[in-house]
């Protein structure tokens, strides 16, 4: 049983006091959702403060709707007549639609951790792939245990005789368990560039057949204190048609060693 929050006389104070601390949490959700849309979150740091403030608010969300249901659980919380329990499930029904509408907002609203040099890169595939390699390491360095960004990698003109490529990090949710998960999607990188970044890291790139005229090849690597688990890309001729999302995750004893 969850124990009554301060203040709270019984079980329905109790359900007030719950809905007062959620009330509050999504308020501080959205005001620091849209100061990431301002001018200002361009300033060096702001995104880091605003993503681990929306981040530390939907974890106190998690933990609320978890002592909602024990609140809600039958025998716990007594409703004496129907306009009671007509006016609790209301407050159940609301609070479902604000999470439903905070888990969109959180979805759509993605937010974008700004890396440092070698963001953007163009040349040699030794260039693309030591930045590749700086940006996952810096990654580990700011993004929270438990959470679960997107690493993408895309291509750009090329400037000094080679390929280039631009990385950004999303940071959608933090709803994964410890440690912290970077995916990779090669979906938008040039196949060549993304064989080198995988073969120069101990990884491998083979040919695993066909399918509707497409080839298959699997890629896995190994990085420092990174490990990507072998997922399928599936491309044409002339470029990448389609691509799964490699995960990419902190590896506790390499790190520790």
């Amino acid at each position: 049983m969850v124990e009554l929050r301060k203040g709270a006389e019984s079980p329905w104070d109790h359900l007030r006091c719950l809905t007062h601390e959620l009330s509050s949490a999504l308020t501080t959700v959205r005001i620091a959702g849209d100061t990431l849309g301002s001018p200002d979150a361009d300033e060096p740091g702001f995104r880091q403060v605003y993503a681990a403030l929306i981040a530390e608010e939907c974890g106190h969300i998690t933990r609320l709707m978890a002592d909602f249901a024990e609140v809600l659980r039958p025998g716990w919380c007594l409703v004496p007549g129907e306009e009671e329990k007509a006016d609790l499930n209301e407050a159940a029904h609301q609070a479902a639609m604000e999470l439903t509408g905070l888990a969109a907002q959180v979805h759509d609203r993605i937010l974008v951790i700004p890396a440092r040099e070698g963001t953007g890169v163009a040349g040699s595939q030794e260039k693309i792939t030591q930045a590749l390699r700086g940006f996952m390491e810096y990654l580990l360095g700011v993004v929270p245990a438990g959470t679960t960004v997107k690493v993408e990698v895309c291509p750009e003109e090329p400037r000094s005789g080679g390929p280039g490529v631009t990385f950004s990090a999303l940071y959608p949710d933090r709803a994964t368990s410890p440690p912290c998960h970077i995916v990779l999607d090669w979906s938008r990188i040039h196949l060549a560039a993304a064989r080198y970044i995988v073969e120069q890291h101990g990884g491998e790139v083979r040919s695993g057949g066909e399918e509707e005229g497409e080839e298959v090849f699997l890629l896995s690597a190994t990085w420092p204190h990174l490990e990507v688990s072998a997922h399928t890309v599936l491309f044409q001729q002339h470029g990448v048609r389609q691509a799964s999302l490699p995960e990419v995750e902190c590896n506790p004893e390499v790190k520790a060693a």
